[in-house]
């Protein structure tokens, strides 16, 4: 993508914001997609 970026614009001076909200909102997303499982009793072998 910085690639199209650079090509589009000359420079990556706009690929590095992008980049960086990116690295912000993976958490987020992942948290948010991630599955709602208990934790196992203590000594469980399963």
């Amino acid at each position: 993508m910085a690639g199209v970026i650079f090509d589009a614009t000359g420079g990556y001076a706009l690929a590095l914001p992008i980049a960086a909200a990116m690295a912000l909102l993976a958490p987020g997303l992942l948290w948010f997609v991630a599955p709602r499982r208990p934790n196992p009793p203590p000594g469980f072998v399963g």
